[in-house]
């Protein structure tokens, strides 16, 4: 099959503008951090904490949510301690209402020492979402 002048340039004229726009798509979307929250795992992390925190960094994380597991009664200190070692960050973590209505100085505390500069509450009972 012959194909005419005018078919060449149309199809060459196409190929570049792929080849040139290549590069503005690949920068369009930066990476962003793939992390764990750590609730997936909370049946892990409750004995083993540190154990579970290596072994997330060993797969490939780098960053984790805490949620679940216990992990609002341990050192946290120390957590951010394992943390720093294994180059994981806690951007945010999960806190329920209980803890935030008893003591909200000290989950603001508990987040800073993770390294957590967003708190979330995930959950309200369907009596506290009815607002009458």
């Amino acid at each position: 099959m012959m194909i005419d002048r005018r078919q060449w340039l149309a199809g060459g004229a196409a190929l570049a503008t792929a080849f040139a726009a290549a590069p503005l798509t690949a920068r369009v979307s930066p990476a962003r951090p793939i992390g764990l929250q750590l609730y997936t795992v909370r049946e892990l992390f409750a004995p083993d904490p540190i154990g579970t925190l290596e072994n997330v960094a060993a797969i490939g994380y780098r960053e984790v949510e805490y949620g679940g597991g216990g992990y609002d009664k341990m050192d946290h200190a120390a957590l951010r301690k394992a943390m720093d070692r294994l180059g994981l960050k806690c951007p945010s973590t999960h806190v329920g209402y209980e803890a935030l209505a008893a003591d909200l100085g000290a989950v603001v505390r508990m987040a800073k020492t993770l390294g957590a500069d967003t708190i979330v509450l995930p959950w309200l009972t369907p009596a506290m979402r009815d607002p009458q």
